[in-house]
């Protein structure tokens, strides 16, 4: 009996000094916590992840999204290879904006061989959609005659694109359709119609536009004419370091 008691005790006391020793640790403040702290996720990165994911089941926006995160190198270097093909598979589902980045990508040989014509035939579906800077820039081969057949310009249907890209606020659009109509290339000379253009386009902030603006006031051409006005728009457009609207501005004079 008195052996058994010897033992009982003698368990009491390891089982106490247990217990001890397990409240001194989670007392410590320089003890280790049991529990493993959960890995931080990168928000960025989960969503790259699942762009590419709906990039390769198909989704035209994520194409075109992966596309720009190639051409610009964002989550990874620049590669316009890579670039040029995400855009083709969104522009070949029918989306404006990668149908007119892929016409960049063949005007500039980025990413793919220099190709005027299959720029402009991006740049027409592209403009075909609305897409306003689809329209300017197919209406400027048109203009220059590239990408067409015997590289001859056609100035009826370039003025035809510029006046759609203007009409939906394009300042270049519109500047070269001021221009079209001031010299009566592809349509009507017509003065008025020209300081019209100019006008939205200056009011925009093109130095070209301000300074053909400041010309059709210096000369009164479709305007009376009037140097202070004149100078106004020489001077805006010298100021976003047009050189020849500076020298402009200068013989007018006060």
């Amino acid at each position: 009996m008195i052996t058994s008691k010897i033992r009982t005790c003698a368990l009491l006391i390891l089982l106490s000094s247990t217990f001890l020793a397990g409240n001194v640790f989670a007392n410590d403040p320089q003890a280790k916590p049991r529990a493993t702290a959960k890995a931080k996720v990168n928000p960025e990165k989960v969503a790259y992840e699942k762009l590419k994911k709906q990039a390769a089941a198909g989704d035209a926006n994520a194409q075109y999204n992966l596309g720009d995160d190639f051409y610009n190198g964002r989550n990874h270097p620049e590669d316009l290879v890579q670039a040029a093909l995400w855009y083709r598979k969104a522009a070949e589902q029918g989306h404006a904006d990668a149908q007119y980045s892929l016409a960049n990508a063949y005007d500039d040989g980025e990413g793919v061989k220099v190709d005027k014509a299959e720029a402009l035939r991006w740049f027409l579906q592209a403009a075909a959609q609305g897409h306003a800077s689809g329209q300017n820039n197919a209406g400027v081969m048109y203009r220059e005659g590239e990408g067409i057949p015997g590289g001859k310009p056609n100035f009826p249907e370039a003025a035809r694109l510029f006046k759609l890209a203007a009409t939906q606020g394009n300042p270049e659009a519109q500047t070269s359709i001021g221009s079209f109509a001031y010299n009566g290339i592809g349509m009507k000379k017509d003065y008025a119609e020209a300081v019209r253009w100019f006008s939205k386009a200056a009011e925009q902030g093109h130095p070209g536009a301000q300074e053909n603006l400041g010309d059709m006031f210096r000369d009164g051409d479709g305007v009376k004419a009037n140097n202070k006005t004149a100078r106004f728009w020489y001077e805006q457009s010298a100021a976003q370091d047009n050189k020849d609207a500076a020298e402009k501005f200068k013989k007018l004079g006060k």
